[in-house]
């Protein structure tokens, strides 16, 4: 049975929030831990030029595990994240801001990684002159002032990222009029405040899921809908139960998609468009037989010279069932 992409991309956001959640528990255990480090990292007064190196790299090795594992769930996060915006928006839902942003994350994420890694590669090699009060060897003072150019980089574009990821997460919380998604999504950039944030997000978008698999059309364009006189309306439908999940979209080169749910096997014999010039008839479409459940439907229409607004997709079954969809373009 085919997953609406509405709720596909809901549910990669919720596994989103879910990585979070371990991360936060990660970052939490690390607050805690850190205090009991002191004792292993303390350097005694009058202790010789080696010390830094050695409390140095005993730091590192109780850090470091925790550290790998933490950008190991950030990338992915970020993956799921980028992903989730990418399935909403192929579903018509206005989240692009959420898109892009995530992209910028991701990429400023990869380019705070690299900067860190060449600083900590610097110093370990600048620490034994830093210790002994020697000048730092000059081959690596230019890593050490590039790694924190591509660090300064990295975080300028991350906090550009951020905003717009908080801005497309809570548009999520406008359309599936769900207010932990937008508390959430506000949260992520305030301090302290940042760490209910995955957990709002992991209950919200629960919620929003819950909505879309009960057929909740959220309301993500302001288009007025078509007057009810312009077009007869369909005739009632008759056998098997056939119905739109959702509102589906008409891009600009004449392909029409969206989400049907079906109650038993149908086989679809034509699809047409009302437009204002007259009936559109659909070059092809897939698939043609639909099965039980969630189906993403497919619609070639050829490329159409249409105003922004909602249309009537006009459906037509084998068995002389007629179902009238909608579509944004």
């Amino acid at each position: 049975m085919a997953i609406p992409l509405e709720v596909q991309g809901l549910r990669k956001l919720r596994t989103y929030s879910l990585i979070g959640i371990i991360s936060t528990i990660i970052s939490l255990f690390l607050d805690v831990l850190f205090p009991f480090t002191t004792p292993f990292t303390a350097v005694p007064p009058g202790s010789p030029p080696g010390t830094i190196v050695r409390v140095f790299e005993r730091l590192m090795n109780v850090i470091l595990p925790f550290l790998i594992v933490g950008v190991i769930l950030s990338i992915i996060s970020l993956l799921f994240l980028r992903s989730g915006f990418k399935e909403l928006v192929r579903a018509g839902r206005d989240l692009k801001t959420g898109l892009t942003g995530a992209s910028i994350y991701l990429v400023a994420f990869v380019l705070l990684m690299i900067g860190v890694a060449v600083l900590f590669t610097s110093l370990v090699q600048v620490l034994p002159s830093i210790s002994s009060n020697a000048p730092p060897p000059s081959p690596y003072l230019a890593p050490l002032v590039g790694g924190v150019l591509i660090v300064i980089i990295g975080a300028i574009a991350a906090l550009v990222g951020v905003i717009m990821v908080i801005i497309g997460l809570y548009k999520v919380g406008s359309i599936y009029q769900d207010g932990l998604i937008k508390v959430g999504a506000i949260l992520i950039i305030i301090p302290y405040l940042n760490i209910v944030a995955p957990f709002l997000l992991f209950f919200g978008l629960g919620n929003a899921i819950r909505k879309a698999e009960t057929g909740f059309s959220p309301q993500t364009q302001n288009y007025p809908p078509p007057p009810p006189s312009q077009y007869p309306p369909a005739p009632p439908q008759q056998g098997p139960a056939v119905y739109q999940v959702g509102v589906g979209t008409l891009d600009d080169s004449g392909v029409a998609r969206l989400t049907l749910y079906s109650a038993s096997p149908l086989t679809l014999s034509s699809a047409v468009l009302q437009t204002p010039t007259g009936p559109r008839q659909a070059i092809s479409f897939s698939p043609r037989d639909l099965s039980p459940g969630y189906n993403n439907l497919e619609v070639q229409l050829g490329f159409i010279s249409l105003p922004k607004g909602t249309y009537n997709l006009d459906l037509t079954f084998a068995n002389g069932v007629l179902v009238r969809t909608f579509v944004t373009h």
